[in-house]
């Protein structure tokens, strides 16, 4: 910790520090896997997974709000802030200047102290006054959350009660909220009595901006990036943000973009008794934006390491294969671990038996919780197929397994009639776990795409990443 007398030399790093991380920051530095998880990597993940568990019309309400409060107390303390920092920079000038006069004329030396003493004190009464402010706007947040979130869930117990069904689930909901509410501010406190001690725990460091991973960056996050305009930090770190341990590829990518491809350990929870091992596409030598990928399905139709993609709900749910080793499925719980908290693209790979090669993209790709039965949610796509048959036919689509079916087709069992787990409709128009074909015959049920003809594949890979990780990566890496 420093001393205050080593204040003067870092105030104008400590100041700024200050504006940044009470106005958007609360995490400690993101750039290597070194710290041990706290409180300060995210308080609200409770409110976040109790939100998960609500109707989609809930939650996306109640989100909406918090982007909105956020924003406003963004506002508020960057109004009070600035002329702060403007006060302290002049400070931080004179008293520079005044040391240099010192070094030449000892006889200034009380002065000197005594503009230090004047210094330490404007410094302290700062962080006071700002810690009052934001315990206030805290305790602000937290009422009116409750005040929208209880109407909100009043409004779904109303709707349950005519259609039948939710009223004794809204009442559960409500009271774990409120009580999620009230143990999150209490957070939300502490980490305000952190930040605003930055500079006793990082020292002025020149390499503060580092810290800015915010809790409106989470917010951001679970609206698909619609509030994200009023961050203040830098892009480079507004990304998938390590906490002590790598969620997905891109958060080993990102501080190891030399690593080879490969398996990888992930912990798409942050449950560091939960690892994943996972297949990781680290990019193209000299060109390692393209990395960063996490390949959640392969298919491969050879006698090495083929794996019976038929299997129950549980095991589609946790993942089943082994990466690396020929084939292997990803698992749809870490799947909406990792794409409820912020957008991904996926990268999909095709190779037909006959006509090769054919590639699709999309820049949204999220999967919702199992309450939910994993629905696929899609859109952005770009590629050499001529037909998008996974958006026209499986986006809003839950999954189905031959034990668990959520299909719409009212007279059978998609997953029974396909051999596989997928995203059904009434049944598909691809389906990439399906059995592999044993004759060039494009209308047996086997793994395949629908164009204009039917596109019959003996390899597949799907990989995802967080959205515009390649253009944030070249931020990162290149200035």
């Amino acid at each position: 910790m420093k001393s205050k007398t080593s204040r003067p030399w870092h105030l104008i790093g400590v100041a700024a520090m200050v504006l940044c991380v009470t106005v958007s920051c609360a995490s400690t530095s993101d750039d290597d896997y070194s710290y041990v998880s706290t409180d300060l990597d995210d308080p609200l993940q409770p409110v976040w997974d109790t939100l998960d568990r609500l109707p989609s019309e809930v939650s996306e309400a109640v989100m909406r709000a918090i982007g909105i409060q956020f924003r406003l107390i963004n506002t508020q303390l960057s109004n009070k802030l600035q002329p702060l920092t403007h006060v302290m920079a002049t400070v931080t000038g004179a008293l520079q200047r005044l040391e240099q006069s010192t070094q030449s004329a000892p006889g200034n030396n009380g002065t000197f102290q005594q503009l230090l003493h004047l210094q330490n004190t404007i410094l302290d009464n700062l962080v006071t006054k700002l810690e009052v402010h934001i315990n206030s706007q805290v305790e602000a947040l937290e009422t009116k959350l409750k005040a929208h979130i209880d109407a909100k869930l009043s409004l779904a117990a109303g709707t349950s009660a005519v259609g039948g069904g939710l009223e004794t689930r809204g009442s559960e909901v409500d009271a774990s909220i409120a009580q999620t509410l009230s143990a999150n501010t209490r957070a939300l406190e502490n980490i305000t009595t952190h930040v605003l001690k930055i500079n006793e725990k990082i020292g002025g460091s020149s390499e503060s901006g580092d810290s800015c991973t915010t809790l409106l960056d989470k917010v951001t996050e679970l609206l698909d990036g619609s509030v994200g305009a009023s961050s203040v930090c830098p892009v480079e770190n507004q990304r998938t943000a390590p906490s002590a341990l790598p969620r997905d590829c891109s958060d080993i990518h990102w501080v190891q973009p030399e690593g080879p491809s490969g398996v990888y350990e992930t912990f798409p929870t942050f449950d560091n008794k939960a690892p994943v091992n996972c297949y990781c596409d680290m990019g193209q030598p000299g060109a390692k934006d393209t990395g960063g990928w996490t390949v959640i399905l392969r298919r491969r139709n050879t006698t090495y390491g083929l794996v019976n993609f038929n299997r129950t709900w549980t095991e589609y749910r946790t993942g089943f294969g082994d990466p690396g080793e020929g084939e292997w499925w990803f698992g749809l719980s870490s799947l909406h671990a990792l794409t409820y908290r912020q957008p991904y693209e996926v990268d999909l790979l095709l190779h037909d038996i006959e006509k090769g090669i054919f590639h699709a993209q999309y820049t949204t790709f999220r999967v919702e919780d199992e309450a939910h039965a994993y629905k696929l949610i899609l859109g952005g796509f770009s590629g050499n197929l001529t037909h998008d048959a996974l958006t026209s036919k499986h986006n809003g689509s839950p999954f189905s397994t031959w034990d668990k079916d959520n299909d719409a087709w009212g007279s059978g069992n998609c997953g029974q009639n396909n051999g596989g787990g997928w995203w059904f409709n009434n049944c598909h128009f691809t389906t990439l776990t399906a059995p592999f074909p044993t004759s060039a015959n494009r209308n047996a049920r086997t793994i395949r795409w629908l164009e204009d003809d039917w596109l019959v594949l003996d390899d597949v890979t799907l990989k995802i990443r967080p959205f515009n990780y390649a253009e944030r990566f070249n931020v990162h890496t290149l200035g």
